[in-house]
């Protein structure tokens, strides 16, 4: 088993029904011309056929309960992962615009993934119109950070448009980064370590967070100074509690209206 450091392992920590601690990633393709009309089944069942699944991919917390995930969290190998769990196909309602997908992600996205395997789906969604489809993956943040995901994304996308055969990206190894290969056992020290970690960084920040309270103080008792104290801006749509739903949303625009709007305005 291998524990998590103390970054990757406060996003466990900081898990709720209403702040679920996942990241997604969404991604927009074209049919090639002349795909069958079961290209995107067959995608998905080669997505499903794959055989050793790498880390990140194959990891799940050893101990789900939130005991296991505050205490000592660690990772354990899935080797029994089931991949019609993760990977799955889904299908927009006509006419399958930016509105219809944007209302499925978000669906998706607000659901909690599941503790008790690797913390990760795969969406494969058709019926875009214009003849695309969109790959919508999300993953808990504790496994992967933005640059991190980007990078194991471009592994497996090519630049050729012709190419074939590309594999998913659980597929693929990545580089190794010079870390042990004699991952120890994760025992009752090794959380107290990991817990005394923990109290060192909150120790560490604690002088910096006492300069952002004073300045907080400041701003409510010196508003003139130009520092906008919490809470006090005006009620609206995108300002009220957060709850566990969310909303996503795209939208197009003609890149000759943009230029034309950067000329107007200098």
């Amino acid at each position: 088993m291998k524990r998590l450091g103390t970054l990757d392992a406060s996003w466990l920590a900081v898990e709720s029904e209403d702040t679920p601690m996942h990241v997604g990633n969404m991604q927009i393709f074209s049919l090639p011309e002349g795909a069958p009309d079961t290209f995107l089944r067959d995608l998905v069942t080669s997505m499903k056929e794959t055989g050793d699944i790498a880390p990140p991919w194959c990891s799940k917390l050893a101990w789900p309960g939130m005991l296991g995930r505050l205490l000592a969290p660690s990772w354990k190998v899935d080797k029994n992962i089931d991949l019609d769990y993760h990977v799955r196909h889904s299908a927009l309602p006509n006419p399958g615009g930016e509105r219809e997908l944007g209302v499925l992600v978000s669906r998706l996205h607000s659901n909690p993934l599941d503790f008790a395997r690797p913390l990760w789906e795969c969406h494969v969604i058709e019926g875009l119109e214009n003849n695309r489809f969109a790959l919508y993956i999300k993953m808990h943040h504790s496994m992967i950070d933005g640059i991190s995901g980007v990078r194991l994304m471009q592994r497996v996308l090519s630049t050729d448009p012709n190419e074939r055969g590309m594999l998913p990206p659980w597929s693929v190894r990545p580089e190794p980064r010079g870390a042990s290969k004699n991952s120890s056992e994760a025992t009752i020290p090794a959380a107290l370590s990991h817990a005394l970690d923990a109290l060192k960084l909150q120790a560490d920040m604690a002088p910096t967070l006492w300069r952002a309270g004073n300045r907080l103080v400041h701003s409510v008792r010196h508003p003139e100074d130009g520092l906008t104290a919490p809470f006090t801006g005006p009620v609206s749509k995108i300002n009220h509690r957060v709850t566990g739903q969310r909303r996503f949303a795209t939208q197009h625009y003609e890149l000759e209206r943009l230029k034309a709007l950067t000329r107007a305005s200098g």
